[in-house]
């Protein structure tokens, strides 16, 4: 993220706990960067790795399959503008299909073999050959009430933490909001709205 001042943020799936929401959602703040006003350049990017079956069951290769997407937006921010209304942003709106990222997961799983460059543990995804095409719905995700006083309640948290909490924090504050998480999903993909300045939405 660029502008006045640049800040960066990444998440590892691998640490999610799929177990109790759909969709999944990664949110993070950089309350600091966007304290002053500017134009800014936000880009994010989505990759994973799958095993390579076909090479690593012949011995052809110890290289895993890499895909990463990258998009990137122009905004504005002013002091005087109103503040962001996530559920009304998310509404009835529409993604373009080439802001999502699709991925036929299979349900088998290999060994990595011996000398293959893999930070994930002995056992990688095998992802199908083909890929689906993403669709500009029901690809949609939508923010409601609930979703944002969660974003709301884990942005309390995280300041509440900090080394220069605010003075309202209570004992509350630094004990909610655990990130939203889906169980096992297949399909991959970016909120064509951002939800505001960073708010990374994986469904």
């Amino acid at each position: 993220m660029l502008g006045n001042d640049g800040a960066s943020f990444s998440h590892d799936l691998r640490l999610a706990n799929w177990s109790s929401h759909d969709p999944y959602f990664v949110c993070n703040y950089f309350h600091d960067v966007f304290a002053k006003e500017g134009r800014w350049w936000l880009t994010w990017h989505v990759t994973w790795e799958s095993c390579n079956e076909v090479a690593f069951s012949a011995g052809l290769s110890r290289d895993m399959i890499c895909n990463s997407s990258s998009w990137s937006v122009l905004f504005t921010t002013d002091n005087s503008a109103p503040e962001i209304d996530l559920v009304a942003v998310t509404n009835n709106k529409t993604c373009p299909a080439e802001l999502g990222v699709a991925i036929n997961v299979t349900d088998r799983t290999m060994a990595v073999p011996f000398g293959v460059d893999w930070s994930g543990g002995d056992t990688c995804a095998v992802v199908a050959s083909s890929t689906p095409t993403p669709t500009a719905n029901p690809s949609q995700v939508k923010v409601d009430s609930v979703v944002v006083a969660s974003m709301s309640a884990s942005l309390a948290a995280t300041l509440c933490r900090g080394i220069d909490a605010p003075a309202n924090c209570t004992n509350d504050d630094e004990s909610v909001a655990q990130q939203l998480v889906v169980p096992g999903v297949s399909v991959v993909g970016i909120s064509c709205v951002l939800a505001a300045f960073g708010a990374f939405i994986f469904f």
